[in-house]
């Protein structure tokens, strides 16, 4: 089968951080390509270990009802469809994957379930042909795309515990103490670079003695992860936005 670049068909797509279990009609599964390496990266990133993919048939489907849309000229009565609202196209469930105490050592599982039979409605009511792979494509690289970086933001923005929050607060107050208070401690005025100093100091703190007494170092799917912050990960959340909007993640491989 031909590959596009890093692009692997979804029913070949199975590592041990991702999970591939999505049948779609006429076997498009074959000619539709994940591509892995960036997926797995975005997950390192938002603080995922592991991805599964698969179908959910109980999800709701969007019902089509006749109404009466106009009269004609003999004054008979013109039927036509009226559609309910929109039905999501998946659905995103995370869960914890290790207890602790700290969040930025803490890695969740992500399920993305796909509402295939709505798609597929959306593709009929839009005249497109099912047996295209190329008019799927665009809806399943959308779906991963919105809820990897839904469940990862969610994840380094939100989620703080208890531990985290006293972290947080101590550590960001001792920072403007220390600012605030420079001339006391080196006896001359504040300047950039008593500000560097700090900053320095605040990141070795995060980056290196963190890591090194709580949670273990980043490693793939676990470790305290990498942030210049402490509690909430905004530097990673703008890189993993950032990355996604460049990333194509689905893609038709084979005509």
């Amino acid at each position: 089968m031909e590959r596009n670049n890093s692009f692997i068909p979804l029913s070949e797509a199975q590592t041990e951080r991702l999970r591939i279990n999505l049948r779609l009609p006429f076997k498009l599964e074959e000619e539709i390509g994940l591509n892995v390496r960036r997926i797995q990266t975005l997950l390192q990133i938002g603080g995922i270990k592991c991805l599964k993919i698969k179908n959910d048939e109980s999800l709701e489907r969007s019902k089509s009802n006749m109404t009466v849309v106009g009269i004609g000229g003999r004054g008979e009565a013109l039927a036509g469809i009226a559609r309910s609202q929109d039905i999501p196209l998946s659905k995103l469930c995370l869960t914890g994957s290790n207890e602790t105490d700290c969040k930025q050592a803490k890695w969740l599982h992500a399920e993305i379930c796909l509402n295939t039979e709505e798609i597929k409605t959306k593709l009929l009511n839009n005249a497109k042909d099912v047996r295209k792979s190329g008019n799927w494509v665009r809806f399943i690289d959308k779906i991963l795309k919105s809820n990897i970086l839904k469940a990862g933001s969610q994840h380094l923005l939100g989620d703080l515990t208890t531990l985290d929050v006293i972290d947080s607060c101590t550590h960001y107050a001792a920072v403007l103490y220390f600012y605030f208070n420079w001339p006391v401690f080196l006896g001359g005025p504040r300047s950039r670079e008593g500000l560097t100093i700090i900053i320095a100091l605040s990141a070795f703190r995060n980056l290196v003695f963190l890591p090194a007494t709580l949670g273990g170092f980043e490693q793939p799917m676990f470790g305290r992860r990498y942030s210049l912050f402490s509690g909430f990960e905004p530097d990673r959340a703008l890189i993993l936005s950032g990355l996604m909007a460049c990333s194509t993640l689905a893609r038709k491989i084979k005509d």
